[in-house]
């Protein structure tokens, strides 16, 4: 979840911890709206490392699709929201079994 452009922005993920636990979106949108009170803090060793964890995870996940012999099409990172959904929209029409 975050703010782009003054507009808050979910993403699958954001909708899927949702779906899990309602409570979770009230601390998300505090964690994205706490940036504008100045009130964020700099990201420590912990974080670093569990966002670490968490990219090693997904790496590691994806790649167990693949050998699955599943089509994967990963989408790259990018601040242009309209080429990341006109991407995921190609993917989608071209059957990816994961995107």
């Amino acid at each position: 979840m975050q703010r782009v452009d003054g507009r808050l922005v979910l993403s699958p993920t954001d909708l899927t911890k949702h779906v899990a636990c309602p409570h979770i979106t009230t601390l998300d949108l505090q964690a994205a709206t706490s940036g504008e009170r100045g009130g964020a803090k700099a990201p420590d060793d912990a974080l670093n490392l569990i966002f670490a964890k968490g990219n090693a995870h997904e790496a590691d996940y994806l790649q167990r699709l693949k050998d699955q012999g599943l089509t994967v099409t990963e989408i790259a990172r990018t601040s242009d929201k309209q080429l990341a959904e006109i991407e995921t929209l190609r993917a989608m029409r071209e059957g990816a079994d994961v995107i």
